[in-house]
């Protein structure tokens, strides 16, 4: 079987979900030989060198006119096709192109749809996106398949996409541990993730300034520059704070030596799919302080959870902060046994395994008469 993922970049911003298509899809094909490509619009060569990216060009909607047919090719060359995303050019188009041709495909909003994430752009890009799933539904058929990660995901695909099949499949651990368990806890909170708004991290520098935490205390931020604007608004709020550090991200065995020195994450999103960066903090025995409104099943052990509001994030790292060594590190003890179990590539993979091969059980699984705004003849009228 041939799988062509696609997504919109591949790059620092997008590393989470760029690591997983590579790891699920490097250990589908050591277990069954499923060949794969990963088509994009933008690619980071230095992040991910890999010979299976191809890249077409789709900055805007415009240039969708001049790349249609080297997509159509591209799509037609494999049996199944897996979007990663719902709102870019390439993954739109990807779609209108897998209806017309009638091909197998897969939607997997990575945590998109939720209605937080809707809003995190603004007011104008939410009364967008709310127009265009209206008219979006009419191109998903009962036969359309997603992935969700969570019941939560779930429920907000159901939404939008009542008559959808949904196939709801964890996130693994996207790599390979390979940094020895660390039994000196350095006196640190740590954050991975994108310097934005949607991630409330001036709530978490807030909190850190008001608790009352002696000097030896640091919060260490290793943010992916994703606005400016509200890059500035955290260097301002720090301050002369020393103890507070925005540093550039990290990856790979550098990440994970931090992960498994530091006391804990912190991760207090307005939304959040089920994290990595939660899931990366468990497997080392680190644990993470989440929002309350992320669903945490099965790894409960792993988590905290807070309101988004500075004084509850406050109170839950001055409680943390109280942890003797000793406690600290039963607690991690604790997670990572949990947390390698229901994380397993060897579990997850066979729940690939069933939907790729569900999938090409229905090669017709498109008939005309449910696609007729995808007829050939309006196909350019619609884009």
């Amino acid at each position: 079987m041939k799988v062509l993922h696609i997504t919109n970049e591949l790059t620092k911003k997008n590393f989470s979900i760029a690591s997983l298509i590579f790891f699920i899809s490097k250990h589908l094909y050591k277990s069954y030989k499923f060949d794969y490509s990963i088509l994009t619009s933008k690619a980071e060569k230095s992040l991910f060198d890999d010979k299976n990216i191809n890249q077409i060009q789709l900055s805007n909607w415009i240039s969708i006119f001049f790349k249609i047919k080297i997509l159509s090719k591209n799509i037609l060359n494999y049996d199944v096709i897996h979007i990663h995303g719902i709102w870019a050019p390439i993954q739109i188009l990807s779609i209108l192109i897998c209806n017309l041709r009638k091909k197998n495909y897969v939607i997997h909003p990575h945590g998109m749809l939720l209605d937080e994430a809707l809003k995190s752009t603004g007011y104008f890009k939410y009364i967008y996106k709310k127009i265009f799933l209206f008219l979006f539904k009419f191109l998903v058929t009962n036969k359309t398949f997603f992935v969700s990660i969570t019941d939560q995901e779930k429920n907000a695909i159901k939404k939008f996409f009542p008559n959808s099949k949904i196939s709801q499949i964890y996130n693994p651990i996207p790599f390979e541990t390979s940094v020895c368990k660390s039994h000196d806890k350095k006196k640190q909170f740590v954050y991975f993730g994108r310097i934005h708004p949607h991630k409330n991290i001036d709530l978490i520098i807030k909190a850190f300034k008001d608790a009352k935490l002696d000097e030896s205390w640091k919060l260490k931020i290793y943010g992916i520059h994703d606005d400016n604007k509200y890059f500035n608004t955290l260097t301002k709020l720090i301050g002369s704070d020393s103890r507070i550090k925005i540093l550039e991200p990290i990856f790979g065995e550098q990440k994970q030596k931090v992960l498994n020195e530091s006391w804990l994450n912190v991760l207090v999103s307005k939304s959040e799919v089920l994290s990595l960066s939660i899931l990366e903090s468990s497997i080392y025995g680190l644990p993470s302080l989440a929002n309350k409104n992320m669903e945490v099943k099965q790894i409960e052990d792993s988590v905290l959870t807070s309101d988004t509001s500075v004084i509850d994030i406050k109170q839950k790292l001055e409680l943390v902060s109280n942890w003797s060594q000793e406690e600290r590190l039963q607690r991690g003890k604790n997670i990572f046994k949990n947390v390698e179990a229901i994380t397993s590539i060897d579990k997850i993979s066979l729940k690939y395994l069933d939907l790729y091969n569900n999938l090409e059980e229905e090669k017709n699984i498109f008939k005309t008469s449910e696609i007729k705004l995808l007829s050939e003849n309006n196909f350019k009228f619609l884009l």
